[in-house]
This record gives structure tokens, sequence and C-alpha cells, in this order.
């Protein structure tokens, strides 16, 4: 059964919608321009407003004293046209002289008050003054003028006591007429007068009704205009709230596979174990790991690499219960999350079904790529009390998976602490030991199984622990590689080993070659080739008399860069092995584009020999297409004659083993070969 790569069947991603607006730098500037100019307007508004209100209290102001003074004007030629008639009609009825003061009085201040009349313009609207045309106050002076002639006549007869004389002429038609007439556009006059005090008074109304309409309508425009500039304010907020919406997602999500990233993955750590402390459940973090993805990365291309990752997460999130949360740590390192998880069952249960997922390959644009992955799981609150501690955990338990294989799961125990422990120990020690010259070189001889010449010696290792005594390489390379002290480490034994090769030189040995494995960190060191160059300049050492012995799975890193890198060495005289040829996963067309000189066939093909039928075919396959390709065979691991006997039957080149020789101190190494020259024997057997 195949697992087809339908990358989109699940939506590992929400929606937003395709209309989404995201706020940008131009919406804002337009909101900030929009509240400018709503500011703007509203102080033009408020200016107009407070202008129209202080405009019409002046008017206001004004038209009252207008009216005031009309009516005070009208109320004094009332008082004095009374008083003036009164003042004749009782000089008339008394026969008394002396009402003829106040008469001339009121007289004068009538008049007076008339010709105020004359300029209309000081108390009437110029709109009023038209309708106001038939009223003629010089006509009614020049009235007042005629009749007083007739008044001067009446008085001067009461002063003569003739009173008669003055009753007959007071009682004359014609005078009686003249009055009358007088009368009437003196009533004229008043009506004139009153009405216009009306109009200026219903004037000013219609002039608050105005501006009150006016202040409610500017009013009502500034509330509209604010209301307006809320919503687009408002709208702006909503709009940064689906933008923090949409950022808190992608900042917590992974932008490749769409589940939850480190940031997440944090954050529901510390939510879990809240929720573990308060409920009293456990929880469970399990990393997994895909095994050799950079194989996968380097064969097929990062576009199938990602493909793959968006698999792997797509039936992770499916395989997961809905209250866990599966997470891309990074890289091809994955996370799950496992709340409420009553035992160590339930997180077995579930790593059994992840594991299942690649128990077939998996098609990827025609590909069918066989995958799997390394399981590591801790639990909370038994493992650890924090989820730092809870992380490091499960790390140690996924460092045991790969250890013992890959493609299986283990749980964090106490074995994994102290081995954890131990390995921190290791790394102290191993700094330590670089500080104070632990360490050792021994050469093993690489002969000639034909010639019996020894022809190299590879070099090996040794650290003579102070308290620990002899400590084997195998217990210390790895964390020094996992550490990096693997770098310095390596320098110094291709410094010693390439001194010591000059050295022996120098003593009268013969020119034996001397090789010198390079871990993959090494190798891939940016300053390799000047770091070698500079070592061999220093030490003299002869062009072709070094070996750099590098392993199988060191050939599938980085391909296109190694093969530039192996032919710059060859460059410099250094001569190539593959070390371990046939464990690892390289292409055999590998062995044909890049200069290697040499093939080192792994001790696991070598040790059956020649009972293993199998092993015998692979290695005599090896040993052909090596030499079809023009590159020597080393055969490692040869430990009993028929061994021996059956590489030699198989044109293999040369042997390494301890059969052969054992590795060898420097001063060991130098007595043993002299000795070796100095043999004449037939068998290669007698000079171990």
């Amino acid at each position: 059964m195949l697992f087809t790569a339908d990358l989109y069947s699940k939506s590992l991603k929400p929606i937003f919608g395709e209309n989404t607006i995201k706020p940008t730098a131009a919406y804002k500037n337009n909101i900030e321009w929009s509240v400018k100019v709503a500011v703007s307007i509203s102080l033009l508004v408020i200016v107009a407003g407070i202008w129209s209100t202080y405009t019409t209290s002046k008017i206001t102001q004004s038209k009252i004293d207008q009216s005031l003074k009309i009516e005070q004007l009208s109320q004094q030629l009332t008082n004095h046209y009374q008083g003036l008639s009164n003042a004749l009609t009782l000089a008339i009825n008394s026969g008394d002289k002396h009402w003829k003061n106040s008469h001339q009085s009121h007289r004068m201040m009538l008049i007076e008050k008339l010709k105020m009349l004359t300029d209309k313009s000081q108390l009437f609207d110029s709109h009023l003054i038209n309708g106001l045309s038939k009223i003629d106050p010089a006509g009614l002076i020049a009235s007042l003028n005629n009749a007083a002639k007739t008044e001067v006549t009446i008085f001067n007869h009461l002063e003569r006591q003739q009173a008669d004389k003055a009753f007959a002429i007071y009682r004359d038609f014609e005078f009686q007429q003249q009055k009358l007439t007088q009368q009437q556009a003196f009533n004229e006059l008043q009506a004139a007068l009153k009405q216009q005090a009306t109009d200026i008074i219903n004037s000013l109304q219609l002039r608050l009704i105005k501006t009150t309409a006016l202040l409610s309508l500017q009013i009502i425009g500034l509330i509209a205009l604010w209301l307006y500039v809320r919503r687009i304010i408002r709208r702006w907020h909503d709009k940064q709230k689906i933008r923090s919406t949409e950022l808190l997602y992608l900042a917590q999500h992974d932008a490749l596979t769409g589940i939850g990233n480190r940031a997440l993955f944090e954050l529901r750590m510390a939510d879990g174990i809240k929720q573990s402390r308060r409920n009293a459940n456990g929880i469970g973090l399990m990393l997994i790991d895909i095994d050799h993805f950079k194989t996968v990365n380097d064969q097929y291309g990062h576009a199938i690499g990602d493909q793959l990752l968006i698999k792997i997460a797509s039936e992770l999130e499916l395989l997961s219960r809905e209250s866990d949360t599966v997470i891309r740590l990074g890289g091809d390192e994955f996370a799950m999350i496992l709340t409420n998880l009553e035992s160590q069952y339930n997180a077995s249960t579930i790593s059994k079904k992840v594991l299942s997922l690649f128990d077939e390959p998996m098609l990827f644009d025609s590909h069918k790529i066989k995958i799997s992955v390394s399981i590591g799981i801790a639990s909370f609150p038994d493992d650890a009390e924090d989820h730092d501690e809870l992380l490091r955990k499960a790390d140690m338990a996924l460092y045991e998976a790969k250890r013992k294989g890959r493609n299986n799961f283990q749980f964090f125990n106490a074995a994994i602490d102290s081995a954890a422990k131990q390995k921190i120990d290791m790394q102290d020690d191993l700094l330590d030991a670089l500080k104070k010259d632990q360490f050792s070189l021994h050469y093993q001889p690489i002969i000639d199984i034909r010639t019996e010449q020894v022809i190299s010696v590879e070099t090996l290792l040794r650290w003579q622990h102070p308290k620990k005594g002899d400590i084997p390489a195998s217990e210390f390379i790895a964390v020094a590689e996992e550490s990096r002290l693997i770098l310095p480490l390596g320098q110094w034994v291709l410094k010693q080993a390439c001194q010591q090769q000059v050295q022996w030189q120098q003593q009268g040995l013969s020119a034996v070659n001397i090789a010198v494995n390079l871990s993959a960190l090494q190798f891939h060191q940016a300053h390799l080739l000047e770091a070698v160059e500079k070592i061999m300049n220093e030490s003299g050492i002869q062009h072709g008399k070094l070996t750099i012995e590098i392993t199988e799975s060191t050939l599938m890193e980085q391909a296109d860069s190694l093969a530039v890198k192996l032919h710059a060495l060859r460059s410099l005289g250094v001569n190539i092995a593959i070390d371990d040829f046939g464990t690892g996963y390289s292409s055999l067309s590998h062995l044909k584009r890049f200069p290697i000189n040499h093939l080192k066939v792994d001790r696991e093909f070598t040790q059956q020999l020649p009972s293993n039928l199998r092993d015998v075919a692979i290695t005599r396959s090896m040993i052909k297409m090596a030499h079809e390709l023009g590159i020597t065979v080393i055969a490692e691991g040869i430990e009993q004659q028929d061994q021996l006997k059956f590489l030699v039957d198989a044109n293999c080149d040369f042997g390494q083993g301890y059969f052969l020789a054992e590795p060898m101190a420097s001063n060991e190494f130098k007595q043993w070969l002299r000795h070796y020259q100095q043999q004449n024997t037939s068998n290669i057997h007698s000079i171990r």
C-alpha cells in the first residue's frame, strides 16, 4: 500500500477571507487625514457658530434698543400731544390764562419730538422706511404751527378775560375741523410707530429662528461628521484585530506545514503543565525525528523533502487526539504534546500508530520513498518538574531511540539519565584531556597481502585517563563529535601523525604512508583545506605520504561541494580512502565522480569469511568493482588465516587486522617494523 501525497486534503491553516483588508501605512494615513479634516471642519463650524451667535446677540440688542426707543418716543408724543390738548381744553373750561405756559411747553416738546421723525433712518429699518412714506411729520408740525396761531388768539382773549370770545374761537367749526385733521394725523403716526416696533420684534424673532436652525444644522453636521470618523476608526480597529489575529497565527504556526511552531509549543507546554498541576493529570511529550531526512533532501531535492514534511504533519494531525497538540520544532523534528495522559500505555499506543504510518513507502511525484522515524517520550510530573526539563528528557529518550537503531520509540528512564550524565562527564573529561595531553596515537600496519610489504599505517587515537584508565575510542569519539571537541582533537591527531611520519623517515625507516581518519564534522569545515595544507607545510610531510580516510556516509553529505573538496585535497598530494565501505547509503556514481584511491571493506563483511556465502559474494563484488574503477581495496578486520587466504584468492590488494599486526605505540611500531623488514619469510602469518 502506498501513501499518496494529497497535500491539500486537510487544511492545516485557518482560512482568512480572500477579501480581508490588511491595514497598510496608506490606509492609516487616510485615517489620520480624515481626522485632521474633521477637526478642521469642526473648528470652522464652531467658529462660525460663535460668530453667528455673537452677531445675532448684537443685532438682537440693537433691535431691542430700537424698539424700546420707538415705544418711548411714541409714549412721549402721546404725552405731549395729550398735554397740549388738555392744557387748551382746561384753559377754555376754567378761563384760566395760566394754562398758556403748559400749552406752550407741550407744544415745543411735541414739535421737537416730531422733528426727530423727519430723519426716519435713525429710528426705522431700511426695509420699513418705504412702508412709512405716508407719515409726514413735517405736515403735522405745520398743522401744529397753523393751529398755534388760533390757540395764541384764544390765550390772548383769556389774558384779557374775554372768555366768551376765546370759547367762540375754540368752538369755531374750522378750528375744530383743523384739530380733527391734526388728531387723525397724530393717530396715524402713533399707529405707524407701534407697527414699526412690532415689526422690529417680529424680524428679531425670525432671525433668532434662523440662527437657531443654523446652529442646529451645524451641530447635526458635526455629529454626522464625527460619527463617520468614528466609523472609519472602528473599521480600522476591526482590521487591526483581524491583522493581529493573522500575525498571532503566523507567529505561532509553521509556515510550511501549518502546524504549531516552537512559539506555540512553549505556550501549550506552559498551559499544559499548569493544568496538570491543577487537575493532577499527566502530560506526555513525544519528540519525533525523521531518520536520514538529509538523505531524502540530497537524493530527491528539497521540494520533495518539503512535501514529505507537509505529509507527515498532516498525518500526525489526523492521528492526534483533539486535546493533543502537534508541533514542528524545526527541520525534520516534530513534537506531540499529549494531555490528560493516564499512563505510559497511552503514549505507547500513540507511538506505535506513528511508527505504523511509515510501514509502507510514500509516493511523491512518482518517487517511492521509504522512511522511518525515531521517537523519544518523557512525561510530567514523573520525569520532569518543568517544561524545559521535560523537553530535555524527551530529547535524551530520542537520542536513545536513535542509538538503538532508529525506527523505534523509547521512554525516558533512569538508565538514560545516567548515560546522559556520563556523557556530560565525558565531555568535561575530554576537554580536560585536551588541555593535559592525555591522548596518544597508536599505529596499525596496512600490508600488501601479496608482496607482504607494509605500505601504510592507520592512525588510531588512544586516551589514557588518570583515574579511569584506558578508554576505548568507541566510547568517546561520538561524544567528542556531539560536543564538537572532535575539531581541535582531530586537528591535533592530524598534526601529530604528519610529524610522526616525517620523524620515522628521518630515523631511516622506509617511507611508510600514514592514514588519518576525519569525521564528517571535520571534513565539512569551511577551512579544512587551509588547515591540512598548513599542517603539511609545517611538518614537511611529502606529497603522497598522507591518506585521509572518510566514512561512506560522509559521501552522501553535500555531494557537489564534496567533489570539489576531494579534488582539492588530491591536488595537495593527499590520498583519499573510503572507510567502512558497504555500511552506508552511498550511490555507486559517487565512486565514479570522486578521486578515490582506496576502498576499505568494513569488518562486517570480512569477519565471517569465507563461511558466509552472502559475505563472500558481496566482498568479491566490491573488490571487482573497485578494480574496474582503478581503486585499490583494503580489507579490515582480518583476524584468521582462512580470511586472509580468501582475500588473497579474491585479488584483494591490502589487509589490516589483528591477524596481521596489532595497533602499536610509536616506539613499539618502529621496533616492530625493523624486525619485520629483517625477516625473510614466505608466510605472512609468521610475522605477527
